[in-house]
């Protein structure tokens, strides 16, 4: 389900944010949606936000979406870039087996939100991630921290949140070495478009986060992680320290 040439966190975040060195201070890549999270190949044609992602955004969600995208009409995403959190969730805990818990650089596409007309809005991936990605992207400059699971980090563009999980379904994780999932939203909404969202960059990276946060906790659940990764059914925008 993931695309051959994903390119690496330098690659993907350098134009936007500019950090010293970004590539070498980060462990993994940032690159960066399920109703059910079932995996049928064949998604009915949403019509509205709630039905995009295949339907797992929370109203909450889904209202951020809105705002976000400029429009109320959505198409479905292509079925290799919104496979049902069923399978992204096997496709994480594969790599956290294969890999003994090292964070993988490659990323788990999970939604291609389009708009109607097939211009993509956002897209949302997530990869394994360790707890030093996680400092490493607290120092980025440009993105404003937020208290959800282990740590949430946004810009009117990109959007990081990281949760611990421990489970069954992520062997050799425990309380003391807990698997650490990262999830990332690229908002593909361009400046100065008709559609692009009004209200300046608090509400933009709010709603981004809004988004990505009810994707992966409807992911944690999916992932049968303790106390569901620290994470909430609706998402806080308290700002962290």
């Amino acid at each position: 389900m993931r695309q051959g040439t994903a390119p690496r966190l330098a690659d993907r975040m350098w134009g936007a944010m500019r950090p010293v060195a970004l590539g070498a201070v980060f462990g993994v890549s940032l690159l960066g949606c399920g109703g059910d999270g079932g995996g049928d190949d064949n998604p009915p044609e949403p019509s509205s936000a709630a039905g995009t992602c295949r339907g797992v955004l929370s109203a909450e969600a889904a209202t951020a979406l809105d705002f976000l995208a400029g429009t109320k009409s959505f198409s479905a995403g292509d079925t290799e870039n919104t496979p049902g959190l069923p399978k992204v969730a096997a496709e994480l805990s594969d790599d956290y087996e294969r890999l003994g818990g090292s964070a993988n650089p490659d990323l788990v596409p999970a939604c291609w939100i389009r708009r109607s007309g097939g211009a993509v809005a956002a897209e949302i991936e997530f990869g394994m991630a360790t707890e030093q990605a996680v400092v490493s992207t607290s120092k980025v400059p440009n993105l404003v921290h937020y208290d959800a699971g282990r740590g949430a980090f946004a810009n009117s563009k990109f959007t990081y949140l990281y949760f611990d999980c421990v489970g069954p379904k992520m062997a050799g994780s425990s309380d003391g070495d807990p698997a650490v999932v990262f999830g990332k939203l690229h908002n593909r909404v361009q400046p100065g478009e008709e559609d692009e969202p009004k209200g300046g960059p608090g509400p933009i990276r709010e709603a981004n986060l809004t988004v990505l946060h009810s994707v992966a906790y409807k992911l944690a659940e999916e992932l049968d992680c303790r106390d569901d990764g620290g994470l909430t059914e609706k998402v806080t925008l308290n700002t962290g320290s």
